[in-house]
This record gives structure tokens, C-alpha cells and sequence, in this order.
């Protein structure tokens, strides 16, 4: 790019003289005509040849580079992938299975799924109160919390109890507030919830071991791993707990904001730094033992055009897989970073509220637009995009609710995505082309789960449902 030096025609330094008349002022000070051919000889001063840079133009709004397939008309393309041999769990402890997030592909049935059975957790959704929390397992049991901050246990094979037990703080009333996160590490289960506190629960007997009161209420995301469990709380403020004793090993102020989510964004944990997510967009990688910030980066700015919401909280809770992590807002923006310095590699134009599933070298999410789309891992560009149910309604003057969609997760060669139209729809990943339905007693509520080769979801009505 050239540089424009003082004195260039028509820059700064330009000598020019008002035109041929003077502008004369009375008593009354300067007239009309006055003062309008004083603003016509002051324009004039600009009139010389504008000389125009050299270089590329980039979106002052937003300087990532935009995935090239986005820039274009929108084609669908069937595409080869290979999701991979199929993962056999017998546990997943925490979102996305474990605590980078990425759950790969899930051994699962490759034809259609049918429901065995349901079991009441407790409180389902209500007019003030929403199920944000997505189940755990672990030693064959499934652990859920409702939406009136109780945690219950059930047998995964049969649904039977095996225990429950209140949230709730001493003095605080039962039931009025909803939202937290569930992780699972050895032989404990640690619950955050809407009231600010974490909580260390016995695996087998749902006794409480310690608890840790934060200074923020609100919904907190929550990973654990090598002895800490990492907190995000409602406020901004990172908390690293031992899990032995729950006592506090560093805390870390992240930006502070006005708004945030009703659910709970959890960090990522890689080898070396833990990914935290904050509700004002930003992410910091800090070295997860102690606590140091290395880098930091933003995933500020929104789709051009229509946005269906202008929130800046990330919603899609970060995936790392290999030397990248994928995070992606409601907004209109999915990216691709580095997890060594936090670079942008690449944006997409896409929304998204839930975990990707990042295998095969694509990433397939739900989008804020309910579709589901895959990505190419590599630079971001679209694939394929499927358009799932919107309006709750067909009448247009009723439109005023739109279906919520949770998922995906890659299962048995599919990619499901269940929805609060109480249906569990599965993609074939190639083409997107819809290929297995199954009805739900009740709308979904939370992203499934699958683990030995069965599907585990909550359902509107404070039941876990499970298919195989």
C-alpha cells in the first residue's frame, strides 16, 4: 500500500484560495447567500484528484477473512467423509463427552433407534424455568439435573432411581432458580448451579463432600480434569478449584458484560491451556494449572444482513480438536483459532448454540438459522446446510415461537439432532439428506448423549428418555 505524502492533490497541505468574491457580513452577521457560497468555496478546496490506495479491503467491523464459500450462492454438494471407526463409551463425564469437547463418532445403531423407556428427574420446563443442563454418565449410571436445581441418578440400563438429591442453599427457596453444568472425575459428580455455588456430590450416594460459594449467581459452564474443576461463573470470574477439598487455586477476571445466556458455555481443556469462554465474546487461553493468561482473542462481530439475535455470549461451547479449537456464537459467527496463540484461521457466517461435532475433517453444527450444516474443518467453508423445522406454527400472524434444535452428535453413521418438536431426526453426513426419524414421547431439551451404544436425552417434561 502506497503512503499519501502532505501536499498530494487534493490531501491536507493544498493551498486554495476562496473563489473570486469576498463574503461580506452586515450587522446581523452573515446572510444566507453568504454563508452558502462560503460553504460552496470551502468545497472547492477538496476538488483535486483523490488518489486511490492500493491493496485489498477488508471489513473494518470484522478483520477475520471470511470462509470463501460464504461470499457466494449458497449450494449444497454431497462430499465424502469417513467419521471414523466407532468410539464404544462407557462414560461421558462432562460436554462433549470429556473435556475437550470433542466427542467424535459415537458406537450407536446404524438403522433407527427405538425408545426403551423414561424416567422423572424431577422438574421439567415451566413457564419461568428451563432443563439447560445435558446429562453425564459414568459406572452405568445416568446423571441429570431438572430444572428446579435437583440432581437425580438413574440405572442406565433399566431407568430405575438410584438417587436424588436438592441444590438448593440453606435460606434459599426451592425452585426459583434454574441453570448449571455437570462433570464427573473419578468417583465424584460436581454440579454448578443458577444460585452460584459448586458443589462436590458422592458418585454412589449423591452425599455432599464440600461445596464452594462463588460471589456471582447465575448459570456457570464447568470442566474438570488433572484435579481441577474449572468455573466460568455467571459474573466473568474464572474459578480453579481443587476437587479434592474445594479450595480456590487461582482465580482470573475475564471482560465484564451486561448480558449472557440462561445456559452455561464450558471451557475446553487441552494439554497445555484451557480455553475459557466469557459472555462478552472473548477467549482466553491460560495455562490450566496455574492460571496465567498466554493469549487472548474475540469472536466479536455478527452476520451481515438478518441476525436473529445480537448477543455477543458464545453459545457453541469451544471443540478442540488436534492443534485448533471451533467456538461459535448466536450472532451469525463460527470460527476456527489456534490453540498455540489464539489466532483466527477462519469465520463462517453461522450461528450456532450448542457443541459442534468436529470428525471426519468437517464440522456440523445447528445453526441459529436451524439448519444443519457442515463445514469444512480445514477452512470453514459450506458443505451442505439442511433446513430443520423453524416456526411453531404454520399461521404467519402466530409466528412468534420457533422450535429449538440440540445436537448434533454423530452416532452409528449419522448425525442426530433432536428437537422440542418431539422428534430425533438423523443426517446422513455425506449429502445431509434426512434418513431416520423417531418420535419422542415428549420435545427434546437437552443435546443426547451415547453410551454403550445408547442415546440418553432429557425431554421437556423432566424425563430422561433412552433410545438404542
Amino acid at each position: 500500500m502506497r503512503r499519501v505524502k502532505a501536499g498530494s492533490a487534493g490531501m491536507i497541505g493544498q493551498t486554495c484560495k476562496a473563489g473570486t468574491g469576498d463574503v461580506r457580513t452586515g450587522k446581523a452577521g452573515i446572510g444566507k447567500a453568504g454563508l452558502f457560497m462560503a460553504m460552496l468555496a470551502l468545497t472547492a478546496c477538496g476538488a483535486g484528484r483523490e488518489e486511490i490506495l492500493q491493496g485489498t479491503r477488508l471489513d473494518p467491523r470484522d478483520g477475520s477473512v471470511l470462509a470463501a464459500a460464504n461470499t457466494g450462492p449458497v449450494v449444497n454438494r454431497a462430499e465424502k467423509i469417513s467419521l471414523g471407526t466407532p468410539i464404544t463409551r462407557d462414560s461421558w463425564t462432562m460436554t462433549g463427552a470429556g473435556r475437550t469437547h470433542a466427542s467424535g463418532h459415537n458406537a450407536f445403531t446404524s438403522g433407527t433407534p427405538h425408545l426403551m423407556w423414561t424416567a422423572d428427574i424431577g422438574q421439567g420446563k415451566t413457564r419461568r424455568a428451563r432443563l439447560t443442563v445435558d446429562p453425564v454418565a459414568e459406572a452405568g449410571v445416568i446423571f441429570a439435573m431438572d430444572s428446579a436445581a435437583r440432581v437425580t441418578a438413574v440405572s442406565a440400563s433399566s431407568g430405575a432411581p438410584v438417587w436424588s438429591v436438592d441444590l438448593t442453599p440453606a435460606g434459599e427457596k426451592s425452585g426459583k432458580v434454574f441453570g448449571g453444568a455437570l462433570a464427573i472425575s473419578g468417583n465424584t459428580l460436581y454440579a454448578t448451579t443458577g444460585y452460584g455455588d459448586l458443589v462436590a456430590l458422592d458418585l454412589s450416594t449423591g452425599g455432599e463432600r464440600w461445596r464452594q460459594r462463588f460471589e456471582a449467581v447465575g448459570a456457570a459452564g464447568l470442566s474438570v480434569h488433572d484435579g481441577l474443576a474449572y468455573v466460568v461463573a455467571g459474573d466473568g470470574q474464572v474459578w480453579a478449584v481443587q476437587t479434592k477439598d474445594g479450595r480456590v487455586k487461582w482465580t482470573l477476571s475475564g471482560p465484564e458484560t451486561i448480558t449472557s445466556r440462561a445456559g452455561a458455555t464450558s471451557p475446553a481443556i487441552g494439554d497445555k491451556f484451557a480455553v475459557l469462554p466469557f459472555s462478552s465474546g472473548d477467549l482466553y487461553g491460560v495455562f490450566r494449572q496455574g492460571g496465567v493468561r498466554y493469549w487472548s482473542a474475540s469472536l466479536a462481530g455478527q452476520r451481515r444482513g438478518v441476525v436473529y439475535a445480537n448477543v455477543s455470549d458464545i453459545t457453541s461451547d469451544p471443540v478442540i480438536v488436534g492443534d485448533r479449537f471451533y467456538v461459535g456464537n448466536q450472532a451469525g459467527r463460527y470460527a476456527a483459532f489456534s490453540m498455540d496463540m489464539g489466532e483466527r484461521i477462519w469465520t463462517a457466517d453461522e450461528g450456532a448454540y450448542s457443541p459442534a461435532s468436529v470428525v471426519g475433517g468437517s464440522v456440523f453444527i445447528v445453526t441459529d438459522r436451524n439448519e444443519l450444516v457442515r463445514l469444512s474443518a480445514s477452512n470453514g467453508q459450506r458443505i451442505w446446510g439442511v433446513q430443520l423445522p423453524y416456526y411453531t406454527t404454520d399461521k404467519v400472524r402466530k409466528r412468534k415461537a420457533v422450535f429449538a434444535h440440540y445436537g448434533p452428535v454423530a452416532a452409528g453413521g449419522k448425525m442426530w439432532v433432536a428437537s422440542d418438536d418431539a422428534v430425533l431426526r438423523g443426517f446422513d453426513p455425506v449429502s445431509g439428506a434426512l434418513v431416520a426419524t423417531v418420535a419422542l414421547p415428549k420435545g427434546a431439551a437437552s443435546d443426547p448423549i451415547v453410551v454403550n451404544g445408547t442415546m440418553y436425552l432429557l425431554l421437556e417434561d423432566g424425563s430422561l428418555a433412552a433410545l438404542r
